[in-house]
């Protein structure tokens, strides 16, 4: 069923104000204000409940399994023509352990009394909201008699039906009440508190007019405009009242039409004190005949001096026409300005004052407003108290418990109510369970349907009034056995295309709440309609005698838990259906989501207006509230599913293996399934994630990131709060340029053969470049040769696999030609016996040359280098050579080919002193070689060469 507090303002100012309902809709029922329901119902009746028989089906046009006959009495008949003895049917009920529940039906108990809107088929036209209950001759829900309701419903006109919304903007001068959004509490608690409040001990205030008006200061707001004056030309009560245009000048004697610039104001000249109440009430009655617009009003203000702050009631107003006298009350425990939104409480000051104030801007044939029977009731005595209500939250029908604290509920149980969440009156509530009750302190068992406030009666029929509380979820328990729950539908409306989508969007909506209740798609059917057959269907009815949008007729047997067999869904296809709420269309996938919401197992909760099992108000609702997801979890288990492996991709470092140089890295990252992710970024491969969640958003960037290899780690949380598999992805960064260095020596002999050696810790070298004497282009490789005599600058550098360049590096060098001094020179001293080959190739003709062991040259010059000079060939073998007693250096003379006049070993870049330079014959050869002959042909010298000592 589908009701709430929204409506519960709708109807009252409905009465209160003559308007219609917001233009907004319920996802089951569009709201319907009493003049809309009276003048579509067929008829009106008061009843009185006898008696309820649920049964069988008894014939093939009853085609569900259980139906209930109520027998009520027609006390009254205040529109079209019943029978004093009337027999209702409705769809639901119980045999034995099968219950049949349709969603949208009012409820009837035997013996209670109330007000129905009926259809042409004796069907409660609007649903629940064709029923008014009846306490004690009042309608609480309208705060009104059911003789004025009587009274209003049998002229011949009902109040105008005009969106305030819409109404003008108020001319200067003059302030034009406003509905301002209440809270929700105070908005219950203002409609119903004749219905529920204690009865008054005082009356501090109680004026009917009858005897003059005494007590009451007459005055006007604009000069020379008449205002308010006792007439006895009208009554709710007695002769007299107060008629807004009495006094003063261009005053009118009724019936008389009253002037367009009226702004007549009065006040209490006594205070109410009010000083020691613990509950009060401000009522009256108004009798309106105005054109409807902003500007022609009549209204009720509060303060606690006559200058003000004046609390200008936002429920104590009336524009347009009441068609007859109406009652109004405001509960002085909370006025609420209908301007400011400002809030105050009244109850507990010693001075109170009361004004009316009247505006009439508009319309030259309007008979203007009347007052009467102004009164305040107090009651002195204390009443309970409530401080607080804990846990916020809990949920209905399943055990759980609040406890209430406060003072004044005395030692001797009473009783906790609850405002009723499936019921169109805002009086309607469940009884809670007491667990413990003491004076400050009580501990209840939150009842099935429990919904927006809590109210506690204290044993001596005191109570705390209305005190805001929201609870969770409500159920009974019901719940599927087997899952998933499959639904045929019948896509048979023709307002729009792709309705069995839209409908089946909804379905992922439950399924992915996180719990393991599942539903699914079993295909098209043609079934029309709900019937007890053993197969769900969803479907479009064209139901004009009803006002209901969506309606699910499920049947479950009462056992422990109970257990749903069967659902059937219905779309009144009598509304414009569509997939959004454009151009005033009904949103199916909104509304099949609260429908599917009671397959579930889940009841109407009227808490939120945003909540899916809440108030539809025109907007898509198409996500589910923690408490309706918490629902689904408590009756089918946790969906301990977990999510799937994270796919990781990389805008930064696109590919895993390739080096790159941004130190920043971002990273994306996705699974179905995920509500919230973990990640984190090292230096190891398989590392995976704790359990503290970074967010829902899937991408992470990380700064920072060290040079070399790391992984990014990440792992998915599904809304069922279980951590799936890891996901790992590596990068590659080098920030750092390579580094080059070279054997470059400051001087060479005749040639410089250079070699640069690069190194990089991780993205390796990808390149080195180098140039001589900043001249042409820089030239690739890592060996550079010159023999450019003279002085040389060497810039080199090197480039990384990740684009890092290093800065260039220079070594300076010369290029030196050298003395020649042949092998035959007297100043070259000869160890052992060498022959002597000659050969025009060779320098000079000839070398020395010998085969044997320890057969030694020795060479002493003074200057910076020398290069020996030798052949190098297949035949040769293997020498040493000492330098200044050095350790001595192995120089093989062998090579595949006879290569001559070669520089088999040289030095250069040497001080500038002796040297003396010792070649030894190892008498030894390479393996390749076929022979250990050593040969000496000349010698380059950079400086002088010495004659031995």
């Amino acid at each position: 069923m589908r009701n709430g507090r929204r409506f519960i303002l709708a109807l009252v100012l409905a009465v209160v104000l003559g308007l219609v309902a917001p233009t907004m809709a319920h996802a089951l029922m569009l709201p319907m204000s009493v003049e809309q329901l009276a003048e579509e119902a067929d008829a009106i009746v008061v009843v009185k409940v006898l008696s309820s028989q649920s049964r069988k089906p008894a014939k093939a046009a009853e085609p569900l399994a259980v139906y209930t006959d109520y027998r009520l009495q027609v006390t009254r008949v205040l529109k079209g023509d019943r029978p004093r003895a009337l027999t209702m049917t409705q769809p639901h009920g119980r045999i034995g352990n099968l219950v049949q529940v349709t969603t949208d039906l009012p409820e009837f108990t035997p013996g209670e009394q109330a007000v129905l809107f009926l259809n042409a088929s004796n069907e409660v036209y609007g649903g629940w909201q064709g029923k008014l209950s009846i306490e004690k001759g009042r309608i609480p829900s309208l705060d009104i008699s059911v003789e004025e309701f009587a009274r209003q419903i049998s002229t011949d006109t009902l109040a105008p039906a005009v969106e305030l919304a819409q109404a003008p903007a108020p001319n200067p001068g003059t302030r034009a009440p406003r509905v301002a959004r209440k809270s929700l509490d105070t908005m219950v608690g203002s409609a119903i508190s004749s219905a529920i409040g204690a009865l008054a001990t005082t009356t501090p205030l109680n004026s009917d007019f009858e005897s003059g008006t005494s007590g009451w200061s007459i005055g006007t707001y604009t000069a020379g405009a008449p205002t308010w004056g006792r007439t006895n030309y009208r009554a709710a009560a007695g002769t007299w009242s107060l008629f807004g245009a009495g006094s003063g000048t261009g005053a009118v004697v009724p019936p008389a039409y009253i002037p367009e610039q009226v702004h007549a104001g009065a006040w209490t000249t006594n205070p109410v004190d009010l000083s020691g109440a613990t509950l009060a009430d401000l009522e009256y009655d108004v009798w309106t005949h105005l054109t409807m617009s902003g500007t022609n009003w009549v209204a009720v203000e509060v303060a606690t001096s006559t200058s003000g702050p004046w609390y200008f009631a936002d429920n104590g107003y009336q524009m347009g026409t009441t068609s007859g006298w109406k009652h109004f009350t405001v509960d002085l425990r909370s006025v609420t300005d209908a301007s400011t939104g400002d809030n105050k409480s009244f109850v507990g000051e010693s001075t109170v004052y009361v004004r009316f104030r009247f505006s009439h801007t508009t319309g030259t044939t309007d008979y203007g407003a009347f007052i009467d029977n102004v009164k305040i009731t107090a009651e002195t005595g204390p009443a309970p108290t409530v401080t607080d209500v804990t846990p916020a939250g809990a949920n209905a029908g399943i055990g759980e418990t609040v406890t209430i604290t406060g003072s004044g509920f005395g030692a001797t149980a009473g009783s906790v109510h609850f405002q009723k969440g499936d019921s169109q009156s805002s009086s309607d509530y469940v009884t809670a369970s007491i667990v413990s009750w003491s004076d400050t302190s009580i501990t209840a068992t939150v009842p099935q349907l429990a919904a927006t406030w809590v109210r506690v009666n204290a044993a001596d029929g005191k109570n705390s009034g209305t005190v805001a509380y929201t609870t969770g979820f409500s159920t009974n328990g019901r719940r599927w056995t087997g899952l998933p729950v499959s639904y045929r539908i019948n896509e048979n409306t023709a307002d729009m295309t792709g309705e069995g989508a839209a409908i089946q969007a909804a379905f992922p909506t439950w399924n992915d709440a996180g719990s393991q209740f599942a539903l699914s798609y079993a295909g098209t059917t043609t079934k029309t309609g709900a019937a007890f057959d053993s197969e769900n269907t969803i479907s479009f009815v064209n139901d004009t005698a009803n006002t209901y949008l969506g309606r699910n007729t499920y049947w479950y047997y009462a056992t422990t838990p109970p257990t749903l067999i069967e659902s059937d869904i219905v779309f009144n296809d009598r509304y414009l259906w569509a997939n959004s709420t454009a151009g005033g269309a009904i949103d199916v996938e909104s509304v099949a989501l609260h429908e599917l919401g009671h397959t579930v197992g889940l009841d109407d909760q009227y808490l939120e207006y945003a909540e899916v099992m809440s108030a539809y108000t025109g907007e898509a609702q198409r996500a589910l509230s923690p408490a309706e997801a918490a629902g689904a979890i408590h009756l089918y288990g946790a969906d301990l599913t977990p999510p799937g492996v994270p796919a990781i991709t990389s805008d930064s470092h696109p590919d895993s293996d390739t080096w790159v140089a941004d130190n920043s890295a971002s990273f994306s990252f996705e699974t179905p399934d995920a509500a919230a992710y973990s990640y984190v970024l090292d230096q190891s491969a398989g590392t995976v994630p704790d359990t503290t969640a970074e967010g829902a958003q899937a991408s992470a960037t990380i700064d920072s990131v060290p040079d070399g290899e790391s992984y990014f780690h990440v792992r998915a949380q599904g809304a069922n709060g279980v951590w799936g598999d890891a996901a790992h992805y590596k990068i590659r960064v080098d920030t750092e340029a390579p580094t080059t260095t070279s054997d470059a020596l400051t001087q060479y002999l005749r040639t410089a053969t250079i070699t640069l050696t690069p190194t990089d810790a991780h993205a390796q070298v990808a390149a080195t470049y180098w140039r001589l004497d900043g001249i042409g282009e820089w030239q690739s490789g890592t060996t550079v040769t010159s023999d450019a005599p003279g002085e040389h600058t060497l810039e080199y550098y090197s480039v990384d696999y990740a684009g890092n360049t290093e800065t260039p590096v220079e070594a300076a060098f010369s290029v030196e030609t050298p003395d020649r001094f042949e092998q035959t020179d007297p100043g070259i001293a000869y160890t052992g016996t060498w022959n002597t080959w000659n050969y025009a190739p060779l320098s000079g003709g000839s070398y020395a040359y010998t085969y044997t062991k320890d057969r030694a040259i020795t060479v002493v010059f003074e200057g910076t280098g020398i290069d020996w000079i030798g052949t190098i060939a297949p035949t040769c073998g293997i020498a040493s050579v000492s330098l200044d007693g050095g350790e001595p250096v192995i120089v093989d003379l062998y090579n595949p080919t006879a290569i001559h006049k070669h520089r088999v070993w040289g030095s250069s870049g040497l001080d500038d002193t002796v040297h003396t330079l010792t070649i030894t014959a190892n008498g030894t050869r390479n393996e390749s070689s076929t022979s250990s002959g050593v040969n000496v042909d000349a010698f380059d010298i950079l400086g002088e060469l010495m004659t031995p000592p």
